[in-house]
C-alpha cells in the first residue's frame, strides 16, 4: 500500500464510527476514496443537486446552511458532510461552503450505503462480527445525520 492509502487508512481506522470497522473493510473503503482540494468558498453541495459522496473532511472547515440562510452546521477536522443528504437518497436540501482551504476524502455514495446496510443488527447478516459492533456504526451513521435537525443559532439562544 503507498503511503498515501496508507495515511487515508491510518486517519479512517481513527475516526469514529470507521473505527468499528475489521481492518479488511478499512483496506476496501481506502482503495474506494477520492482526494479533493477545495478552496475557501468553494460550495461543495448544493440545494437540489445530488450529493454522490460523503464528504470527510481531512483538513479545513465547512459550513452548511439551510435555504433560510441559517447556520446549521460548521464542520472540520473528522466531521462529515452530506450524511443526511446520502440518507435521503442522495437529494441535497442543504448548502454547504468551504470556509477554509479543506482537504477532503471523498467515500462514494454506493459504498456510504453498502456499509450502512452491512454494519448494523440485523440477523444473518453474514458478518463475524460482534453484534454490537454493526449496530453502533449504522446508529453512528443515524446520530450524525441527525446532529444538525435545527439552526445552530436556536442552540445560542436558548435561556440558561
Amino acid at each position: 500500500m503507498d503511503s498515501d492509502l496508507a495515511e487515508i487508512r491510518d486517519f479512517l481506522a481513527a475516526l469514529h464510527p470507521f473505527d468499528l470497522l475489521p481492518a479488511p473493510d478499512i483496506q476496501a473503503i481506502v482503495r474506494t476514496v477520492e482526494i479533493r482540494y477545495a478552496r475557501k468558498g468553494s460550495r461543495l453541495i448544493e440545494p437540489g443537486n445530488t450529493v454522490e459522496f460523503l464528504h470527510i473532511i481531512r483538513s479545513g472547515a465547512i459550513e452548511t446552511h439551510d435555504g433560510d440562510g441559517q447556520l446549521l452546521a460548521r464542520l472540520g477536522e473528522g466531521d462529515f458532510c452530506g450524511v443526511r443528504s446520502l440518507l435521503r437518497g442522495g437529494t441535497a436540501i442543504n448548502r454547504s461552503v468551504a470556509i477554509e482551504d479543506c482537504l477532503l476524502y471523498l467515500l462514494p455514495a454506493a459504498v456510504f450505503e453498502t456499509l450502512r446496510r452491512a454494519h448494523r443488527q440485523v440477523p444473518g447478516a453474514g458478518h463475524n462480527l460482534p453484534q454490537e459492533a454493526p449496530a453502533a456504526f449504522a446508529h453512528t451513521v443515524l446520530d450524525i445525520a441527525n446532529d444538525f435537525p435545527r439552526p445552530v443559532g436556536a442552540e445560542l439562544s436558548r435561556p440558561g
